[in-house]
């Protein structure tokens, strides 16, 4: 037997299956509700519960802590109905203004900057810019294999679209791509996607954390600031394990220096021996470096762990819980 949902900015009533998550029934009956990971990691679909009671599967802290669930609120894609309900979404500030489209595409180049991360330009066959909001993904499908998501590094207005595909260990897909991705290679690129994109109309500081090829969509947004000259005041921070996995570290001490921002702060997890960049973890580098976040808006995208500490430290310093925009990049190992 279905159970009511009552979502207050919608004009109808949605019965839910007993096998559905309240986002599911959403989708099913042509809602527009606000989504991105569907799997209890991003918590875009985080909304409070008005009344009635919910079993909620599987999540993440970063996409639900335990202080909001307290207070009431769930995510809609975990959560199964035990009665009839009524809940209320979340204000959001500034919707991304991009139509979702799919496009055919030409690899132009392929990097390899590192021992596992790629570099790859591609132009779309039509010749047009792909609209997106910097920070956003796509789903991206080369031949032969199944799609998987990847973060536009360029900025919006490129007519070359970059990604940084990173070999994960015991990958399906992306290690067959790093290592054999030629020029000439086509993909279907779906997008965008993803709501951790950058806030054009906040006027105050910003923080960006990038752990390993997180960095595709900080880059992004960096790219698009240095271009249109925003005055701003930011601090960069990238996470990598060792030497080795530094890329774009040239460019990025580039980009802050012409935003009058100081330089990147490049921290080193597992380092071996002698280096220039910092040791430890980024949450402990945002510590010592920050000394409030009230007022700030923060861009996270890296691995959970990385997401999870990072903003912790953020929200200790007074970042408020909706100016921390995280993409999580999740990986089976993770």
């Amino acid at each position: 037997m279905p159970y009511k949902l009552i979502v207050q900015q919608f004009a109808d009533e949605i019965a839910v299956q007993d096998d559905e998550t309240i986002l599911e029934a959403a989708i099913r009956t042509g809602h527009d509700y606000p989504s991105d990971c569907r799997n209890g990691v991003c918590g875009e679909c985080k909304c409070a519960l008005i009344s009635g009671s919910v079993d909620m599967k599987q999540y993440l802290d970063v996409a639900l802590d335990e202080d909001e669930k307290q207070q009431g609120y769930i995510l809609g894609c975990r959560s199964m109905l035990r009665s009839d309900c009524e809940i209320a979404l979340l204000d959001r500030e500034e919707a991304p203004p991009a139509a979702f489209r799919s496009v055919e595409a030409t690899v132009q180049s392929i990097e390899r900057v590192t021992h596992d991360i790629a570099l790859v330009q591609m132009v779309a066959k039509d010749g047009r810019p792909f609209d997106f909001a910097p920070g956003q993904y796509a789903n991206v499908q080369f031949s032969r294999h199944p799609p998987r998501s990847y973060s536009f590094a360029n900025t919006p207005t490129s007519n070359l679209l970059e990604f940084h595909i990173r070999a994960v260990p015991g990958g399906r897909v992306s290690p067959h791509l790093y290592a054999d991705l030629k020029p000439g290679d086509e993909a279907i690129i779906s997008g965008p996607k993803g709501m951790a994109y950058l806030r054009k109309q906040h006027i105050g500081p910003m923080v960006f954390c990038a752990g390993g090829s997180g960095l595709a969509p900080i880059l992004s947004m960096i790219r698009w600031l240095s271009r249109e000259q925003v005055a701003r005041t930011a601090y960069v921070f990238f996470g990598v394990r060792s030497e080795r996995d530094v890329y774009c570290e040239a460019e990025i001490s580039h980009l802050c220096k012409n935003l009058g921002w100081g330089s990147p702060q490049i921290v080193l997890s597992s380092a071996s021996g002698e280096t220039a960049s910092r040791k430890g973890f980024l949450a402990d580098a945002i510590r010592q470096d920050l000394t409030s976040c009230e007022g700030m808006k923060a861009y996270l995208c890296g691995p959970p762990i990385m997401i999870e500490t990072c903003r912790k430290s953020l929200l200790d310093l007074g970042l408020a819980r909706q100016d921390c925009h995280a993409d999580v990049f999740w990986t089976p190992a993770s």
